[in-house]
């Protein structure tokens, strides 16, 4: 008998959890976050009760495709807390389910004003440290999501082996999330090599052409041993 799914998505605080969640929920064939405004506290979660041992997997209405997200740490009545993976995972294959564990990427940048702004804490270190001890099955990257949209999700069905409702996932893609975070910086150092470079490459093509034209005898180009 083929085993019932179960990705579960987490990361840092901002890293893109809700927006995962609603991504890989969309597909009528995956039970998971179907959330009924852009955005909701951790306590609608479907999965939560299992995550604080206060539900079972027999408890929801589980599919062929499941997908649950919590971010590392989470809120629960106010207090920060670690989600226990290892008994989350123990209880799924108890389950018979197979399990992917998913892990968030976002620029660390962006993490650290998003998490100091809203939390008034920078949390991403307490995630790294917890992250030491779970084995990874896959990550998801905002930064590669927001530049080849489609491509990208199209490809993650590959690899994580669940359906995803393409079209329905553009709505969430269509603004860039991290653009909010990214200003214009004064010219840099570098720029002026970089500027060079090109001046210099335009340069010497010329120069390439020009010797081909001198040494054009009406069939074919001969070359030009150079000192």
């Amino acid at each position: 008998m083929v085993k019932k799914k179960l990705i579960i998505i987490t990361g840092p605080q901002g890293s893109g959890n809700h927006l995962w969640a609603k991504i890989l929920s969309e597909h009528p064939a995956v039970f998971g976050w179907n959330m009924k405004d852009y955005w909701e506290g951790h306590h609608h979660e479907p999965f939560q009760g299992v995550w604080l041992n206060e539900q079972s997997f027999d408890d929801l209405p589980l599919k062929d495709y499941n997908v649950t997200s919590i971010s590392c740490p989470f809120v629960h009545n106010g207090i920060n807390r670690i989600p226990e993976y290892q008994g989350f995972i123990h209880k799924a294959k108890k389950a018979n389910l197979d399990v992917r564990l998913v892990v968030l990427s976002r620029d660390i940048n962006i993490l650290l004003m998003q998490q100091s702004r809203v939390r008034k804490d920078f949390t991403t270190p307490i995630f790294l440290e917890v992250l030491k001890h779970q084995t990874v099955d896959h990550y998801l990257s905002m930064e590669t999501l927001l530049l080849y949209k489609e491509k990208y999700l199209h490809q993650l069905e590959l690899d994580l082996g669940i359906p995803i409702d393409i079209e329905k996932a553009k709505q969430h893609i269509e603004e860039n999330k991290n653009q909010k975070y990214v200003h214009q910086v004064p010219e840099q150092p570098l720029d002026l090599e970089v500027k060079k470079a090109k001046q210099d490459s335009m340069d010497f093509n010329d120069r390439q052409r020009e010797l081909v034209d001198l040494n054009w005898d009406g069939s074919e180009s001969k070359t030009i041993d150079r000192p």
